[in-house]
């Protein structure tokens, strides 16, 4: 199990500020764009993603309160390759999990029994 890094160090990147630690998760869309996601000191999950000219939305808060890094999963997503999930484990030490749909709306946040 992840835990938060006694001594976090900060990072920026694209006009945000994350924990080194964590990294950045990023997911390869079949148009070829991208979405990224980190942890920000507030230990909450972050994304931003760009368009197919390349240009980066802002930062935007997902919420979450996570020791550990974003894993993103296609586990779930029945072959659609617009839907992924993000798996982290909160601060509470359980693994909680919010699912991109095709659509690009997402399910929220919802605890999940393991990391499957």
């Amino acid at each position: 199990m992840a835990t938060t890094p006694a001594q976090a160090s900060e990072c920026k990147r694209g006009g945000g500020v994350y924990i080194c630690e964590y990294g950045v998760s990023v997911k390869k869309l079949p148009d070829g764009t991208r979405q990224e996601f980190i942890i920000g000191t507030n230990k909450a999950v972050y994304t931003r993603w760009n368009d197919t000219s390349g240009d980066w939305t802002k930062w935007k808060s997902m919420g979450g309160s996570a020791k550990s890094g974003v894993s993103i999963t296609d586990h779930w997503s029945q072959g659609d390759p617009w839907s992924f999930h993000l798996v982290i484990t909160q601060t509470d030490g359980q693994f909680w999990v919010n699912g991109r749909k095709r659509d690009g709306f997402w399910t929220g946040w919802y605890p999940h029994p393991g990391p499957d």
